[in-house]
């Protein structure tokens, strides 16, 4: 875009060059008529010859001057077009910038249910830690109350046949 209205000033810049260009010929030329007319020592042009370098030059003013208007509606439709494009160009840009502000809104949001998971599967975790531990804590009370019953029943078996020995 930026190459185009390059581009387009230097268009611009180079008519302009020209029509400078085109009125100081046209001055040169008006100035050398005028030189011509006043000078005594040189021929002078029959008035007819007059009459037509006169024509010709105003032809060729009417020539310029409507290609100049020309050039210059040329170049503002240009500038129309080029300032159109960077409207279209801007309505893109902001469409792309919401579109990227919702992706990373969903985004957020992902990351969030991410981590409230997480924070669940971790307090998951921690709880059948806490129940794995007590369990193994009443695993090995039940062990010892079995172990000592266990214990107390050879004891007794052992003091029953003592008993029935004698």
């Amino acid at each position: 875009m930026d190459s185009a209205l390059l581009s387009d000033e230097k268009e611009t810049n180079e008519e302009n060059e020209q029509i400078e260009q085109e009125n100081n010929l046209l001055k040169q030329m008006k100035k050398e008529e005028e030189e011509e007319t006043n000078d005594d020592n040189e021929e002078k042009m029959s008035n007819e010859e007059q009459e037509d370098y006169k024509q010709n030059l105003e032809k060729m003013v009417k020539l310029k001057r409507m290609e100049y208007l020309k050039n210059k509606k040329n170049l503002q439709q240009k500038r129309k077009l080029i300032e159109m494009k960077k409207q279209q160009v801007c309505g893109n840009v902001k469409q792309l910038w919401n579109i990227g502000q919702q992706y990373h809104e969903k985004l957020d949001n992902k990351i969030i249910r991410m981590n409230q998971w997480q924070q669940m599967v971790n307090n998951e975790i921690v709880i059948n830690t806490q129940k794995m531990d007590m369990l193994q804590q009443l695993l090995s009370k039940h062990y010892d109350l079995f172990s000592n019953s266990f214990h107390l029943y050879l004891q007794s078996t052992q003091n029953q046949s003592h008993f029935l020995e004698l």
